[in-house]
């Protein structure tokens, strides 16, 4: 009995064998396999639809690694929804602009499936592409370096805008910078996109009632929320993720990325 029962033993999890390959210098490394795992789907669709005890119990039957942090199975809980995954409503409408489409991912494909809304138009318009002849430079900058301060470059890089500036934040609370983007799109005429990830959205929003700013003051800037991807349970259980990013474009010449803080 205990032979049949080894017999029919699952083997080891798809993560779970990559990281003994790993570990083990005498094993011969695989070709790097990129397809889905579907011992990870299951075990998400576990904590979605039953919590995280559930999602253990997943893991185990199928000799799977435990693939989530806490933080992110605490985030995956936290907001979990109900909704149906096929919803026509749009999630990301806010005062402060349209949504930005949201592409959903099932996990009955597992892959992502793109939107079919329009991306929204750049209406305060965007400065042609113009092909730079010779090499692109890179420079790297470090907080600890007192003569360079990174806050001080990003608004440096702000005041000298001319043609368009296009910020990405996770979370946008700065007012000095708020300040300098206002005074690029009021006094000099910048266009200003700024796109937020739509659950920090609130604290820029509150920033925004604190410091007294109305939709006037904020003519010639766009400002969006975008949602991260969605995944869906077979059952319509669903999660979005968020956009972690910090970016700026200037004049479409210039990129910074990183945090100052």
């Amino acid at each position: 009995m205990e032979a049949l029962r080894q017999f029919g033993k699952k083997p080891q999890g798809k993560l779970a064998s990559r990281l003994e390959e790993v570990k083990s210098p005498w094993r011969q490394g695989s070709a790097l396999e990129l397809s889905h795992n579907e011992a990870a789907r299951l075990a998400t669709d576990a904590l979605l639809e039953h919590g995280e005890k559930e999602y253990r119990r997943v893991l185990t039957d199928e000799r799977e690694l435990n693939f989530l942090s806490q933080p992110e199975i605490r985030y995956i809980t936290q907001y979990a929804a109900s909704r149906s995954c096929g919803s026509d409503s749009n999630p990301n409408d806010r005062d402060f602009g349209d949504g930005d489409a949201v592409s959903e991912l099932t996990s009955g494909t597992y892959f992502p499936m793109m939107s079919d809304e329009d991306p929204p138009m750049l209406e305060l318009g965007w400065p042609d592409s113009v092909t730079k002849v010779g090499p692109s430079e890179s420079k790297i900058y470090f907080q600890r370096d007192k003569s360079q301060n990174i806050k001080d470059l990003i608004r440096n890089l702000i005041n000298r805008a001319k043609k368009v500036i296009a910020l990405v934040m996770d979370m946008f609370t700065d007012v000095d910078l708020l300040c300098d983007l206002m005074e690029a799109s009021n006094k000099r005429r910048v266009p200003v996109y700024v796109l937020l990830d739509d659950k920090n959205l609130s604290h820029f929003t509150d920033m925004c009632s604190a410091l007294d700013i109305q939709s006037s003051h904020l003519s010639n800037m766009r400002i969006r929320s975008v949602f991260g991807e969605t995944y869906c349970t077979k059952s319509g259980k669903k999660f979005t993720g968020q956009v972690m990013e910090k970016f700026m474009i200037i004049d479409c010449e210039e990129v910074i990325a990183g945090s100052y803080r």
